[in-house]
């Protein structure tokens, strides 16, 4: 991702937007620090997430300021857009939190009404100590509120990047399941899928790809091994694929010779399951709506406490470890949907006790009108 990615007037209406929220909030500034909040605002793809980093956004002034280490300062100035760099990690390995205190004070931040959106895996506790220490009485609210909750909302030039990546996610795995067979290890088909997730065109994953297989299949979010497929096994896929940082998750049960009995019935319930969520999908429709249709089925055929996993949450642009946005499809949530929201829908089924897992990842646009699946596969079991 990069400022091209996106027409210049698409980052100014996202600022204005902030501006505008900020301005009703009786807000000053901002702190950003969740990279996809950063990325989403200037369009920067850098790595400076696992150090240090900031944006502040003033409600009166267009120029946006960026505290970030050195390493980083040349693709900032070149690759986003930022009106000013402020580097951190010199020569003489400046801290970085002495540079954010000298430009707090020099902007007068410290005296005005600021607002931190935190972000659990990339502001840590002592950078998160000294913020609040630096801004005193003058940081009135921490919370991911405005800048996570605009996300939400895709515009249409976002949009195109997500039916990109949903593309590239049906082509990568059948291109890992037409490596499924007999003695193939889960590494092969895992490296499969990858291989053509970069040759057409797909980033770098932010997530690990979830594969197991046989007896290993009742793990939620297993990763893929040195064991080898043997006759008779069922397994399951999951991973995601950005596009420009935009991203299209994709899932789907396979078995090697015929499902068993138990398998089809399972997989049956879950796609029922994943199918009573999506037909419930609609702008305005609140989400726990859509989780109770999903948990109803799974419910009444006796699988609720299996369903280990959170039957669906809202995507977005993604840094590792992951793609999740502030939105769960959850019994308490009284959010409703929103136009241009993409939501991965899941309702797995993991039974350890009889050592066996189903999944299910159907990918969907909310619309106005109704909804978008984005993949063109089958939602049926596999046989390879």
């Amino acid at each position: 991702m990069s400022r091209d990615d996106f027409p210049l007037c698409e980052f100014e209406a996202r600022r204005d937007a902030v501006r505008w929220h900020m301005s009703d909030a009786g807000l000053d500034w901002i702190i950003v620090t969740h990279p996809a909040s950063i990325y989403w605002l200037t369009g920067s793809d850098a790595k400076s997430f696992i150090s240090f980093q900031c944006l502040l956004i003033s409600v009166a002034a267009k120029e946006l300021r960026m505290i970030v280490r050195i390493s980083e300062l040349a693709e900032l100035q070149d690759d986003a857009v930022v009106d000013d760099v402020i580097p951190w990690g010199f020569h003489q390995a400046d801290d970085s939190a002495d540079v954010f205190r000298g430009t707090i004070r020099m902007l007068g931040m410290d005296r005005q009404r600021v607002a931190l959106e935190e972000s659990v895996h990339y502001l840590g506790a002592r950078d998160h100590v000294m913020i609040v220490e630096c801004l005193g009485a003058a940081l009135v609210q921490t919370s991911p509120s405005i800048v996570s909750h605009l996300r939400l909302a895709k515009s249409e030039c976002e949009l195109a990047h997500v039916r990109r990546a949903a593309a590239i996610a049906d082509g990568a795995l059948l291109a890992g399941l037409g490596l499924i067979s007999i003695g193939r290890s889960e590494l092969e088909i895992a490296a499969e899928i990858y291989r053509h997730m970069l040759a057409s065109g797909g980033s770098q994953p932010v997530t690990a790809l979830n594969l197991a297989s046989g007896p290993r299949s009742s793990f939620s979010h297993g990763a893929p091994t040195a064991r080898k497929l043997e006759f008779g096994d069922t397994g399951h896929i999951e991973f995601g694929v950005p596009f420009r940082r935009y991203p299209s998750t994709i899932g789907r049960q396979f078995v090697i010779g015929t499902p068993g009995t138990r398998v089809a019935e399972l997989h049956r319930f879950v796609r029922d399951a994943c199918a009573a969520a999506i037909s419930t999908i609609r702008a305005g429709v609140e989400g726990f709506v859509v989780h109770a249709a999903a948990n109803a089925v799974l419910e009444k055929a006796g699988l609720e406490a299996f369903a280990v996993h959170t039957l669906g949450y809202a995507i977005g642009p993604g840094f590792p470890p992951g793609y999740a946005e502030q939105y769960r499809l959850a019994r308490n949530e009284r959010q409703p949907l929103l136009p241009g929201m993409v939501l991965s829908i899941c309702p797995h089924v993991f039974i350890p006790s009889e050592k066996l897992g189903v999944r299910l990842v159907q990918n969907v646009i909310v619309r106005s009108d109704g909804n978008e699946v984005l993949s063109t596969l089958p939602d049926e079991i596999i046989c390879c």
